[in-house]
């Protein structure tokens, strides 16, 4: 399974050998539900590339999944709707990446991820040189598990107190709803209470402890917190948007609260931001990014 054996193909609906049903089968991150859903995933203003090898020609080893759309998306289920409308891709000027998915379990191990986004986008951008974006919109998978833990006081470098200090500004409005002085209790409660009723003053704290997370939490000592979030800045994607309640499914909710991210790739950047992210462990972020970090994260 060396690099160069590797051969990359679109898979739309006209594909042969059942590759739209194995699509349909492997597809994780997003299951597809049904016919109606993989026949949109495949339709014209949608893109879906695999790597094959000549062992299994047959099978993808991995595919990726993108909508080409007029603008950056910052909510998953408009593009997983069955029944949203088809855009001439000709209109586009964003190519949104929403799922990135190993197909044989047996290949797990082995990374053909950033391979794949690499000649994708040159795909891309040869076929329809308009496109002005390539942003993902991706899961934060572990962020509930940690964000449990961290409001928990579990983590030893970020006390409770040291949390309440980096929410002061939003705890006359957390704290108003339960009986706590504290905003880390007062966040704790108003999650654990599912209540969508609470989501304007969520808002706020989950957007900054997901900064927190992908920037300044690590699994070991230079190593990002999240998989996904390491993934793509070590790619040298800019973490560009946080999303809150972007994925509303029970699945995004359990496993980050909702929360989605958008990675932007500037194919003239990536060679510079990726050397920044592994040589220098900085994570290149959008001006607005970059300043809350500074003002509160990074203080």
């Amino acid at each position: 399974f060396n690099r160069g054996f590797l051969r990359l193909a679109r898979i739309d609906w006209q594909s042969p050998a059942g590759l739209p049903d194995k699509i349909m089968r492997y597809a994780s991150v997003h299951p597809v539900k049904d016919w109606d859903d993989l026949r949109r995933r495949l339709a014209e203003d949608r893109r879906c590339f695999g790597f094959f090898h000549p062992a299994l020609p047959d099978e993808p080893l991995i595919f990726v999944e993108i909508a080409l759309t007029r603008e950056i998306a910052t909510e998953i289920q408009p593009l997983l709707d069955p029944a949203s409308e088809v855009i001439d891709p000709g209109d586009a000027d964003t190519a949104m990446f929403y799922s990135i998915n190993n197909a044989l379990d047996g290949l797990r191990g082995i990374s053909f991820g950033n391979f794949l986004l690499k000649q994708v986008l040159g795909e891309l951008a040869a076929e329809m040189p308009r496109l002005k974006h390539y942003v993902t919109l991706s899961p934060l998978p572990r962020f509930a598990e940690r964000l449990d833990l961290l409001l928990a006081g579990g983590i030893e470098e970020w006390s409770v107190e040291r949390v309440d200090a980096l929410l002061s500004d939003l705890a006359p409005t957390l704290t108003k709803p339960v009986a706590t002085d504290s905003p880390s209790a007062a966040l704790r409660q108003l999650l654990a209470t599912c209540d969508s009723a609470f989501e304007p003053l969520l808002r706020a704290p989950l957007a900054r402890l997901a900064l927190l997370y992908i920037t300044a939490l690590k699994r070991s000592p230079g190593v990002c917190c999240d998989p996904v979030a390491a993934f793509h800045l070590a790619n040298g994607a800019v973490l560009e948007r946080i999303n809150v309640f972007a994925d509303r499914s029970d699945k995004g909710m359990g496993q980050s609260y909702g929360v989605m991210v958008n990675y932007r790739y500037d194919p003239e950047q990536v060679v510079a931001n990726h050397e920044a992210f592994v040589q220098e462990g900085r994570i290149v972020m959008s001006r607005s990014l970059q300043r809350e970090f500074d003002r509160y994260v990074g203080a």
